[in-house]
């Protein structure tokens, strides 16, 4: 039987060593959620070809189609790389772009076939992203489109909604943007137009530093984005490139 004073030798040693212990176990616990926290890149894919080009760390956002492009047409144009087994992916997202933000519901039809259809091959899509160029004064009337898609979504679909986002909306509408913001899980803030950085870029970065809700950047993989520095605060998740080599510019 081990004496008195042993044990309270071993008590003092074991309470010396967890207390020393302490700032290690801390530093690990920081450096595990700085490791969680770092962000992975978002590719939008467009053509089938462009999957050559990203890796299997990537996350894929393909592009799948048109809604509402035009009157003559159907209302949804397929377009994009076609449902299909990924070998290095096993979870996407699936990008529409929206011309018109009219009948909600039909466009959640159209979804649910489309992810039924990514399902068969074994693909989970995790997001749905809509790409609208909405003016700023209409945030509202998309907030509420939203609002209604995911209603209709959420009778037979698990799917998370973002966006794509022109960064004027952050000087014109601040105010319509919040409300948007509450319906999507982030805003893909798009940074280019025709494939270079826009012209005025660093006078957004105010407003973009001072963002209040999960957000992305949008960059394109023009050699000028790569000697830019971006706002990122502690909301910022990430960028998502547009892969545009230049013999496929026009």
């Amino acid at each position: 039987m081990r004496s008195k004073s042993f044990r309270k030798y071993s008590k003092t040693t074991f309470t010396v060593f967890l207390l020393s212990s302490v700032p290690i176990i801390i530093l690990l616990l920081i450096k595990f959620a700085e490791t969680r926290s770092e962000s992975v890149d978002d590719y939008w894919i467009w053509r089938n070809s462009d999957l050559q080009k990203v890796t299997p760390d990537d996350h894929l956002i393909i592009y799948q189609g048109d809604y509402l492009l035009n009157s003559t047409q159907t209302p949804f144009i397929k377009r994009g790389p076609t449902p299909q087994k990924l070998n290095n992916w096993d979870e996407i997202t699936l990008l529409v772009r929206v011309y018109h933000l009219r009948e909600p519901k039909r466009l959640a039809n159209y979804l649910s076939i489309l992810i039924s259809q990514w399902h068969s091959h074994k693909m989970t899509v995790s997001e749905i992203q809509l790409d609208h160029d909405s003016p700023s004064s209409q945030l509202k009337i998309y907030s509420d489109f939203i609002q209604q898609l995911k209603f209709s979504l959420k009778t037979n679909r698990n799917v998370d909604i973002s966006i794509t986002g022109l960064v004027t909306w952050l000087t014109d509408s601040p105010e319509q943007i919040q409300h948007l913001a509450k319906q999507v899980v982030y805003i893909d803030y798009q940074l280019y137009n025709n494939f270079k950085p826009l012209d005025n870029i660093e006078s957004y970065y105010p407003s973009i530093n001072a963002i209040q809700y999960p957000y992305k950047i949008g960059v394109t993989t023009a050699d000028e984005f790569s000697q830019l520095s971006y706002p990122k605060n502690k909301h910022y998740l990430g960028k998502s490139i547009f892969l545009n080599l230049k013999e496929e510019q026009h």
